[in-house]
């Protein structure tokens, strides 16, 4: 699998849940702070297949920088995982933050989304 991009704006905190998440895919992760530096790489041209991301985050939110990759490469899959998800979203797929057991049922989600 190709690298996922994992974009939250407290990596600090949340840094484990994505690695459960991407180590569980199969994937290495490209962790980003900032959407903006995110939005750069992907345009770079580094082959992403998968892009998880927060709905709050600064400068942007998290349906905003899905609307610009989706934009640049509509192939790349986006799921928004957050605290506060979004009622509406041009993300694959909206989970809300968890941890434990529930981390897994999310990556097999996600897994049955890339097949």
């Amino acid at each position: 699998m190709s690298p996922i991009i994992c974009v939250d704006d407290q990596m600090g905190i949340m840094q484990d849940r994505y690695t459960a998440i991407c180590e569980f895919l199969g994937g290495k992760c490209l962790y980003f702070e900032n959407p903006e530096k995110a939005l750069e790489e992907i345009k770079k041209g580094v082959e992403v297949e998968l892009v998880i991301s927060d709905f709050t985050l600064p400068e942007m939110n998290g349906n905003e920088l899905i609307e610009k990759i989706k934009k640049f490469n509509p192939e790349i899959k986006c799921v928004i995982f957050s605290a506060s998800p979004p009622a509406q979203s041009p993300a694959d797929a909206v989970f809300q933050k968890a941890s434990g057991d529930r981390l897994k049922e999310i990556a097999e989600e996600i897994k049955k989304m890339l097949n």
